[in-house]
């Protein structure tokens, strides 16, 4: 009867594509932390561009950043967790002084009630002249390209950078050479399409899959070191120095072996390690 997103933003567009299609569409918010639902879009009260109303009994409150644009969400409630186990100093990190517990995400509330989520706090980029970038909202118009298979901004000498994983399926008869020179050429021209401060600076290309989460989220605490690596035409740290031991032990279990040598396989023209991307 319904589709519930969670998770993640779901983006307003799709969310109404999805609806003139017949189905009924749900959004929401929440952490583990808060057990998990904060807001919710309901039946009655729908707004898909935000993450709906607050639940009952859940006091949502925007505190206020000092070096970003916005406010930090914040929820107080029956549903909220007391606190990290043996953690006491994450604990205390994590509430405000008045017992809210800080999300990290950053919203605010429309005029109908509605939570919309923006950002991540600790994601959003603050460049010299302060200006914040949140890097999903940029990656958005690289990821549209057919050149482009993933796509991360990150900061870099105080300037934008992007780490580009180039669509193989759209160089397969190119060399690294005439990639480069379209995947650069492609930026410029989507750059010249943004604000000038949401514009790149530097293009990298990696062939390594950038890092995430089993949510599919990236990783970008990895992104600067990743970064610098593509840059040097160095391997991943584990081709590098080779299979660890416990990846031994893994591929000698028959199942992984056979998974493994299939998918090496498959993507002869991958670089390929246990921690590669599916």
């Amino acid at each position: 009867h319904l589709l519930v997103s969670g998770g993640s933003k779901l983006d307003a567009g799709l969310a109404r594509r999805l609806e003139g299609l017949g189905w009924e569409l749900l959004t929401g918010f929440g952490l583990s932390e808060t057990s998990p639902i904060v807001a919710l879009n309901s039946r009655r009260h729908k707004n898909l561009a935000s993450a709906g109303r607050p639940l009952r009994g859940m006091d949502v409150k925007i505190e206020p950043l000092e070096d970003k644009e916005g406010g930090e969400i914040t929820v107080k409630g029956p549903s909220v967790f007391k606190g990290y186990h043996n953690l006491d100093k994450k604990t205390r990190e994590a509430f405000t002084e008045d017992g809210y517990f800080r999300t990290g995400d950053i919203g605010a509330f429309d005029d109908d009630g509605g939570l919309s989520v923006t950002a991540r706090v600790k994601d959003t980029i603050v460049l010299p002249a302060g200006e914040n970038i949140h890097p999903e909202d940029v990656e958005a118009a690289f990821l549209e390209s057919e050149q482009i298979a993933e796509a991360a901004v990150l900061e870099d000498d105080e300037r934008l950078a992007l780490l580009v994983v180039p669509e193989r399926e759209a160089f397969r008869d190119a060399g690294d050479d005439a990639a480069r020179e379209a995947i650069e050429a492609e930026v410029r021209a989507i750059s010249d399409r943004l604000p000038s401060y949401q514009r790149i600076a530097d293009v990298v290309l990696t062939e390594e899959s950038l890092p995430r989460t089993t949510l599919g989220k990236l990783r970008r605490h990895e992104l600067p070191e990743l970064l610098e690596r593509a840059r040097k035409g160095e391997p991943p740290p584990d081709e590098a120095a080779g299979l660890s031991a416990a990846d031994e032990r893994l591929l000698d279990e028959p199942r992984a072996g056979q998974a493994w040598e299939w998918l090496k396989d498959r993507f002869p023209d991958r670089r390929f390690t246990p921690n590669s991307s599916l």
